[in-house]
């Protein structure tokens, strides 16, 4: 591939995988580039100039996390999509100037199942999709087991169950993924919510039956809690048109709102970086 004069970046990983670090070491060397320390097939980097972001995205914030580097703290987790942009001047081995455009993009890692999201415009597709993901994986299906029974019991027993009964179950099933750290947590607003507060796991002194009982009540599966959907198969939709119109309502609320604004500058990347914390792995 030729050098390009424009250039998106992903960095994408788990939690604690080193994804923020990352970007700020690789930003301070763009700063103050030293050929030795970050050598580039002969190049070096002469100019660099802050810019700003390119998309809707957060400004990364890379002034205040080198700061507590230096001090010897490490950065919060990573709650909101960011960008860094900069113009920089590079320098080759024949001393050819080139100028290119390059932003840096910080995603939280528990966006990315929200991807499905992006895929699927309508909310019944999505439903297939994603009861198709969970029901393929012994260790999901066991987690998401107590709502799978609600659903198929409510229509053999020709019930109309509660929106709210189906909801609560859901999410209880969502608690118990990620408690395991299943990667299919979704709607993501379950761990990160739409304002950037993240599930705090303080698991030490409190029973796990207990957590999940407090994030199944208190976190939301949707934009906020008035906003929630849940996945239900066609026999489902079919029999119950009266929660079938709100979830439909809602899932379209929280693919404009939450993850197209995520997935549109994550799919415009010209390459991901993905990183993983193997000894947590």
């Amino acid at each position: 591939m030729g050098f390009k004069r424009n250039k998106r970046v992903g960095v994408v990983g788990l939690l604690q995988s080193g994804k923020t670090v990352l970007l700020t070491s690789l930003i301070a060397h763009l700063r103050n580039h030293d050929a030795i320390a970050l050598p580039l097939d002969g190049a070096e980097i002469v100019g660099h100039c802050e810019l700003k972001p390119r998309t809707k995205l957060a400004r990364f914030p890379f002034q205040r996390i080198r700061n507590e580097l230096g001090q010897r703290v490490w950065p919060e987790k990573t709650l909101v999509a960011s960008e860094y942009r900069s113009r920089n001047v590079r320098i080759d081995l024949k001393q050819k100037r080139t100028t290119f455009d390059l932003s840096l993009f910080d995603f939280p890692g528990e966006r990315l199942v929200d991807l499905i999201i992006d895929e699927c415009k309508h909310y019944d597709d999505w439903c297939e999709r994603i009861l198709h993901e969970l029901k393929a994986n012994p260790r999901f299906e066991n987690a998401m087991a107590p709502y799978f029974t609600a659903l198929k019991k409510a229509v053999q027993d020709s019930e109309h169950p509660s929106a709210d009964h189906l909801i609560l179950e859901y999410k209880r099933g969502l608690a118990r993924l990620g408690l395991a750290r299943a990667p299919i947590v979704t709607p993501s607003t379950f761990m990160i919510t739409h304002d950037g507060h993240h599930v705090r796991e303080t698991l030490r002194d409190v029973p796990q039956e207990k957590w999940i009982e407090t994030l199944a009540a208190e976190r939301p599966c949707g934009v906020s809690l008035g906003k929630q959907f849940t996945p239900l198969d066609a026999d489902n939709r079919t029999a119950w048109p009266g929660i079938l119109k709100p979830f439909r309502n809602h899932y379209a609320e929280y693919r404009r709102q939450v993850v197209l604004p995520f997935a549109k500058p994550l799919r415009a990347c010209d390459e991901l970086l993905v990183l993983a914390d193997i000894p947590m792995l």
